[in-house]
């Protein structure tokens, strides 16, 4: 049986440095639970925090997920656009509109660049 929900697998998954799968579980849903931010918002900005030089840079200076989501980095200023292709906007519209169920317009966008359309 799987202890993790839908929506934080999704966060792992994108969170460049997976340690301290629990303790990154228990921040999640703290900060689920006191409306601090939705889910949604976390993985958004998980998405830009690994495009960044940090996000990409030397693992030792990544902060663990538990960390990030404790200190409320989803909440930090990145750069949207920053080292952002065409192709990744495309995937973060479609990650923003997942709520919506509004997908098709983005991935049909993404998916004629991938056949070299775009």
């Amino acid at each position: 049986m799987n202890q993790y929900s839908d929506d934080f697998l999704r966060f792992w998954k994108v969170y460049p440095k997976r340690v301290g799968k629990l303790a990154a579980y228990r921040a999640w849903q703290y900060t689920l639970k006191k409306g601090l931010a939705d889910a949604e918002q976390i993985i958004e900005a998980a998405y830009i925090f690994v495009k960044t030089e940090q996000g990409r840079g030397d693992r030792q200076y990544i902060p663990h997920p538990s960390t990030w989501l404790n200190q409320g980095r989803y909440d930090d200023e990145y750069e949207a656009d920053e080292g952002l292709s065409k192709a990744e906007r495309l995937v973060l519209d479609a990650v923003r509109s997942q709520s919506s169920g509004d997908v098709r317009d983005p991935l049909v966008e993404l998916l004629s660049i991938c056949n070299g359309e775009g």
